[in-house]
């Protein structure tokens, strides 16, 4: 919630003219467009933390945590990497009974292992692996498949910070629609009860005696992993 007061609103001065019910509005959008976006980084960091495995509040901390019983997959410094994604092309084809497309998040430190590999297997110079600019980043892409940088922290049950993807491993996740699902609540104000649940819920309440507005945005989501055996863990091993 974030009031507008009254003296805001005189400060548009003429609040009756249509130019400045327009401006009125265009604070209130503003505000709005301010919430949504807050609600998307907390949606985001609630839908990694389905990802591994983890429910985690709107202000990244962890609340229950669900330990999956598959092994990560070794990443070997000395194979080609056509090995380890053949492994996951095998992994989920058991676990999805066909064919499907993935992508990686993996750590800094893993990415750079890798390509580092490539590059001492002239993958780089075959246009088997490159750097490559993938919604706003800089991705690291292998036989075709596209591996996101991924460096987000969460706050486990002791306050501790760390890192959803720890140094040296990656994930990867199967590109299937009904893997993941977002089920989303009712907003906890009269307007929104006998609507059905959305994904942001806003409304403009008058203050009392005329002292402004408040702008209400409200979001109750949660994202839901259907397939956590489809969510493949790597780690990446030094061999001699």
């Amino acid at each position: 919630m974030q009031p507008i007061s009254a003296s805001e609103i005189n400060d548009l001065k003429s609040f009756d003219t249509p130019d400045q019910k327009a401006a009125l509005a265009t604070l209130i959008g503003d505000i709005q467009s301010e919430h949504k976006s807050s609600f998307l980084t907390t949606l985001e960091y609630m839908a990694a933390g389905s990802l591994f495995g983890k429910i985690i509040d709107g202000e990244g901390n962890i609340l229950f945590e669900f330990k999956g019983e598959s092994d990560s997959i070794e990443v070997k410094s000395n194979e080609d990497p056509i090995n380890f994604l053949r492994t996951i092309d095998k992994k989920l084809v058991t676990e999805l009974g066909k064919n499907v497309n993935y992508t990686g998040l993996a750590s800094d430190e893993f990415m750079d292992k890798l390509w580092t590999l490539c590059v001492s297997l002239k993958l780089d110079e075959k246009k088997q692996a490159q750097w490559i600019e993938k919604e706003d980043r800089r991705c690291l892409e292998v036989y075709s498949t596209i591996i996101y940088p991924y460096s987000a922290t969460y706050k486990n049950l002791e306050d501790e910070e760390l890192r959803f993807i720890p140094e040296d491993e990656a994930v990867f996740v199967p590109k299937v629609n009904d893997a993941f699902t977002t089920y989303y609540g009712r907003a906890d104000h009269v307007e929104a009860v006998s609507k059905a649940p959305i994904q942001f819920f806003g409304a403009i309440d008058p203050m009392p005696r005329g002292a402004g507005y408040n702008v209400l945005s409200e979001m109750k989501s949660i994202p839901v992993c259907h397939r956590p055996s489809a969510i493949i863990k790597a780690k990446w091993t030094e061999v001699e």
